[in-house]
This record gives C-alpha cells, structure tokens and sequence, in this order.
C-alpha cells in the first residue's frame, strides 16, 4: 500500500505490555496511529476519534481485548476488530462467524501478518465507505 494511502487510515493500538505496543506502532509507522494501555484509555480515545482498525491484546488487567471489541462494535460499528493474544481464545472461531471481530493476529507476528490484515480492512465496503475526518499524530494515553 503506498505511504500517501497509509496516512488516510487511523488506527487504535490497544496493549498493556509498552515494548509490544511500540514495536507493532514501529511497524505501522505512516497511519494515524492512537495508543492504548488499558480498555478505559482506548475507550477514552473513541470517544474523541473515529478509527478504521483496533488492533487489541486478549489478555490485559481489568477489561479485556473481548470486552474492548464488544464495545467497539457498538460504538463504532465500521471500524474493523483485530484481536491479538499468543494463545487464542477458546471461543476464537465462533467470535469470528458472528462478527465480533474480523481478525486474529497471534503473537509473536510478523510484517506481512500484520500487512495483510491491514491491506483486508483497507479494502473492506466498511472502510471504502467511511467519512474521513481531520489528520491526527500519534496520541498515546498512559496508565493512571
């Protein structure tokens, strides 16, 4: 995907472990990037943005990446949903036939892993068909 399309999708990265977070935000590097420790930060971002994709960690303190997902699908229902974890969720297949979200990203990955679902959710009617809003730079909620 050329750089100049990267700028046009923003993101929401959600990963209570800081060295994954900036590692995958390394390699997303050109998108409208937003950065979340905890479900209640990347809440407090939706709330303020509208985002294209939320990639998520499964397993975080307090609220998980399934709780952050439900929600999303609710408060933005055109956002694609990424889930990430190292061991996927018992329900895993089930979460994807009813759409509670799109993909699943197993750690570790790699760049074409991540590159692929990009390029799907970029693709998506979803996406073609949302209101672009004003460009943000990297906005990072830290723990309380």
């Amino acid at each position: 995907m050329p750089s100049a399309d990267k700028s046009n999708i923003s993101i929401l990265l959600v990963d209570d472990e800081p060295l994954i977070l900036r590692g995958l935000a390394r390699r997303l590097r050109g998108y409208r990037l937003h950065l979340a420790y905890d479900v209640p930060s990347a809440l407090e971002i939706l709330r303020d943005h509208d985002v294209d994709i939320v990639i998520s960690d499964y397993n975080m303190p307090g609220p998980d990446g399934l709780t952050l997902m439900e929600l999303v699908r609710r408060k933005q229902p055109r956002a694609r949903r990424v889930l990430m974890s190292a061991t996927p969720p018992f329900e895993l297949t089930q979460l994807l036939m009813v759409g509670l979200i799109h993909h699943y990203l197993p750690k570790p990955f790699g760049e074409t892993m991540v590159q692929q679902i990009l390029a799907t959710a970029d693709s998506s009617p979803q996406r073609r068909s949302r209101r672009r809003g004003p460009s943000i730079e990297v906005e990072a909620h830290e723990r309380n």
